[in-house]
Order: C-alpha cells, then sequence, then structure tokens
C-alpha cells in the first residue's frame, strides 16, 4: 500500500514507487554467495566453475545433473536443482529430450543483456534518485538490443564505492 501511495502523491518530490532501494554493497553476486552458504549449510551441494551437459530426468523431475569442469565429466545424484543458465539452454541439457514444443518455446525465448557501467563522479548526489532508467526507443528486443538500461545514482546506496 506504502508503494502505491507514494506513486500518486504530489509533493514536489521524484515520483517513485519506492521511497527505498537496498542494493548489495558488492553487486548482486552477493545473493548468489549467500544463497550457496544456505545451501551447503542445509546439505545440500554447490558446484561452480563447471559447464552443465546433461540434466537427467524421470517422472518430471530431474535426477542427476552431468556436468563438465577441466575436460572431466562428472554425474551428481540430486532431488532439487537450482539453475542460472538460460531457460532455453536448460531445455536443451534435458536428457531425454524434452517434447518438440517444449523445445519450440525454449527455442523461441528471448533475453535481455544486463550490463553494468560505473560511473565515478566528483560531485555528490548528482542524480535526485537512486536510479536513472534510459530508454531506447528500439523496436528490436533480441538479446543484442538493450531496452532499457539504469544507472546507480548514489555513492550512498553503495558504500565500498571509491569516493
Amino acid at each position: 500500500m506504502t508503494a502505491v501511495l507514494n506513486a500518486i502523491r504530489t509533493s514536489g518530490r521524484v515520483k517513485t514507487p519506492i521511497t527505498k532501494f537496498d542494493y548489495p554493497r558488492l553487486g548482486p553476486g552477493m545473493l548468489w554467495e549467500s544463497a550457496a552458504r544456505k545451501i551447503e549449510a542445509a546439505g545440500g551441494c554447490v558446484v561452480t566453475e563447471a559447464r552443465v551437459v546433461g540434466l537427467h530426468h524421470a517422472d518430471d523431475r530431474v535426477s542427476s545433473v552431468v556436468v563438465e569442469h577441466a575436460g572431466t565429466r562428472h554425474e551428481i545424484r540430486c532431488e532439487q536443482v537450482i539453475s542460472s543458465m538460460p531457460l532455453s539452454t536448460l531445455v536443451k541439457s534435458l536428457e531425454p529430450a524434452a517434447p518438440p514444443l517444449v523445445r519450440e518455446a525454449a527455442d523461441g525465448l528471448t533475453y535481455r543483456n544486463f550490463l553494468i557501467v560505473a560511473l565515478t563522479c566528483r560531485k555528490a548526489d548528482v542524480f535526485p534518485d537512486n536510479w536513472v532508467y534510459i530508454h531506447y526507443n528500439n523496436q528490436d528486443h533480441s538479446s543484442s538490443s538493450p531496452s532499457v538500461a539504469s544507472i546507480l545514482g548514489s555513492a550512498r546506496s553503495v558504500p565500498s564505492v571509491v569516493r
């Protein structure tokens, strides 16, 4: 409800549906590191620096993941999988292969690129809001054509920013 009220108020300040945005101090990787610690603490296995080459499944569940690291393949039995690969790649990794309709739908997915540009400014409070959105007038929404870019606008939001 607060977000709705803030969005419609006209107090002369910049309109935004959020009054506070908490961004990980060292970037979004901190979220994945925290998740990995919690998974491992619960007895789970987190594999990094490896390429998934197969997801074996049966009865609507993944039963094992085949990963390749340093030229060697390993099969890891599992009950649950959390994947960071694009969904289209995940579908292509399924063994046995997904039905044709599923593969076709996965092949039709498009993705946006996520690009972070760090700007160092000598002046404090360059932007009145934490985020500035830059919209591109581009009808091509393929993965190589960004439709929205954002700039983190305050060093207060990220304390580890070089000042």
